[in-house]
């Protein structure tokens, strides 16, 4: 608790009027959260003394010392009656109180708003003498270092605490999803159902209606409708405010089914959801966990088997919510069992006898798999490889995408320690990957410093198998990502010089024959000598790496840049047959 002290005020004549003005007034010390000391002076009666004090608690406990001649009355500190004790020795005379009479120490705790709190201690003497201390109490707001606080609306109403929520949803194969959350630093980002949602905020009454406090404003709210699978669904929830603090809840939405005969007990599974061939996928090697519910409106339940064996009702306290789900009400009957199962398809069946001998069966089968012990397999897609092998980016942040396939479905991805937007995969995202669907895509914006950043992806599956796998960004200057050079060199001939020349034998048979072909290349230059050095000029955005004439490898030399770009000279005796 921080604790600043203001000027002491001068003691002020008060309600002179009053016939309890000319007594002489208590003296008053106030010892707790700092001390002060407010002594009367002669027949004023009374004095206002004004200090402050900065705290950051929801309350503040005054405590001080009264003093009088004429015996004390009491005290209040604000709108409370203090509590009045007597006060030692070393007491009085540390603040100055000793010989005043009756003297006596108080103590109350003072509940605080945030903001400016005004807090009058009024101490009275037996005769209506009174004295009055005035506090100015400033609270502040404690240091953020608590995540957001998410209170959920729909499907369920919650309190802003706890970490794992149950629900039934009974045969529904949606459920929507709302909530609102809270944060003093204001809350920047939710994500629910593993990817980002959208949020508006909310007035300061809607937080409070929601079971948010005041310190949990500013607040947001979130809705989504989230499709669900059969038996369990887990949807997580994570809030994170502007400190970065985090908070993370999970919904587990659980499906059940029913079977109803007109005039025959209801049955209803609870504990999962059959698919339409009714068979429950288990992969645990565990016992499967059976639990259901019957109800009869117009007979009593009599008989209840589950394969042959006999079971009894259960109370149904605390599955209020899950019968009302599926449909039942909550007098109906609860009954709970655990069946040893085998790979393969193992047959489960539910049968219910009501009082007037009508039969209700629900058949079943529980198809284990073998265990899921192999995570996600996962293909980065973004930042996409450069020519040279290496993932290049040139902004601050780059977008981290990539698909992830497991056969128990992806339920998480964290990418540097963020949580991923994961849904499903589309076509051309599995095309780009060259992975078979069904599959899940995620995405996250990743912060990057100039040079290597190690990208490390964290993938869980349902199963709760989780894989990691890692790419290297490197972050480069713009000018590094210049485009491809795609031209060829251009070369330039300057020695020997290059001249046309044309043979007289050639004119004559022009005449006589088709013209031949107009040579696209340059004419040949006419030599005498049978060897000759050959000199050119080779031009390039890139490094010239190697000029070869004939085959033969030339002598290269490296010139500065003139009006037609970067080149290299290049030299090589050739020979040059007759003709």
């Amino acid at each position: 608790m921080a604790v600043r002290l203001g000027s002491v005020g001068a003691l002020l004549p008060l309600l002179a009027s009053t016939g309890w003005a000319q007594q002489r007034a208590p003296a008053v010390a106030i010892m707790a959260p700092d001390t002060l000391t407010c002594l009367p002076t002669g027949g004023t009666g009374s004095c206002t003394a004004k200090t402050m004090f900065t705290i950051q608690g929801d309350f503040i406990l005054i405590e001080g010392l009264i003093a009088t001649p004429r015996g004390v009355r009491g005290v209040l500190v604000g709108e409370q009656p203090a509590t009045l004790a007597p006060a030692s020795p070393d007491e009085l005379r540390r603040f100055r109180l000793a010989g005043q009479g009756q003297a006596l120490k108080f103590a109350a705790r003072v509940p605080l708003q945030l903001g400016t709190n005004q807090v009058i201690v009024a101490a009275t003497s037996s005769d209506g003498a009174m004295t009055m201390v005035a506090l100015s109490v400033q609270r502040e707001r404690a240091p953020d270092v608590v995540g957001p606080k998410v209170v959920l609306l729909k499907p369920m109403r919650s309190a802003p605490t706890g970490d794992v929520l149950p629900f039934a949803a009974g045969a529904a194969a949606t459920v929507t999803l709302e909530a609102i959350v809270g944060d003093p630093s204001g809350v920047t980002t939710v994500y629910a159902a593993g990817a980002q949602v959208e949020t508006t905020p909310v007035s300061v009454a809607e937080a409070k209606e929601a079971g948010l406090s005041d310190e949990d404003t500013p607040a947001v709210r979130f809705a989504l409708e989230v499709p669900l699978k059969l038996a369990e669904t887990v949807v997580p929830i994570i809030a994170v405010d502007a400190l970065g603090n985090r908070t993370g809840r999970t919904l587990l939405v659980q499906r059940g089914t029913q079977a109803f005969t007109p005039g025959a007990p209801q049955i209803a599974v609870l504990s999962h959801l059959p698919d339409a061939e009714n068979v429950i996928v288990w992969r645990d090697p565990e016992p499967i966990p059976i639990e259901f519910a019957a109800y009869d409106r117009e007979s009593r339940m009599v008989n209840v088997e589950v394969n042959g064996e006999r079971l009894l009702s259960i109370p149904a306290r605390g599955a209020e919510a899950r019968l009302r789900d599926a449909g039942l009400p909550a007098e109906a009957n609860l009954y709970r069992t655990q069946l040893n199962v085998v790979e393969g398809d193992n047959r489960l069946v539910i049968q219910v006898r009501d009082s007037d001998r009508n039969v209700s069966t629900l058949p079943l089968i529980i198809r284990r798999l073998p265990p899921d012990r192999v995570g996600p397999v996962v293909t980065f897609l973004t930042p996409a490889p450069h020519e040279d092998g290496r993932r290049l980016a040139v902004e601050g942040a780059a977008l981290v995408t990539g698909v992830a396939l497991d056969a128990s479905g992806v339920s998480t991805a964290i990418v540097n320690g963020v949580p991923a937007a994961v849904r499903a995969a589309t076509d051309d995202e599995l095309k780009q990957a060259q992975t078979p669907g069904p599959a899940s895509a995620f995405e996250a914006s990743i912060q990057l410093a100039m040079g290597r950043n190690p990208i490390v992806v964290l993938t869980t599956d349902s199963a709760g198998n989780i894989t990691r796998a890692e790419i290297e960004v490197v972050r480069v200057d713009p000018s590094e990502l210049a485009p491809p050079d795609t031209d060829a060199p251009l070369i330039i001939v300057v020695k020997p010089p290059i001249e046309t020349q044309r043979a007289i034998g050639a004119v004559e048979k022009a005449a006589a024959e088709p013209p031949p072909p107009v040579p696209t290349g340059p004419p040949a230059p006419v030599v005498t000598d049978s060897v000759i050095v050959l000199e050119g000029l080779a031009y390039d955005a890139s490094p010239i790496a190697k000029v070869e004439v004939s085959g033969v490898p030339t002598l290269l030399k490296e010139e500065p840049p003139d009006s037609m770009g970067p080149h290299v000279r290049f030299e090589i005796e050739v020979a040059v047959p007759y003709g």
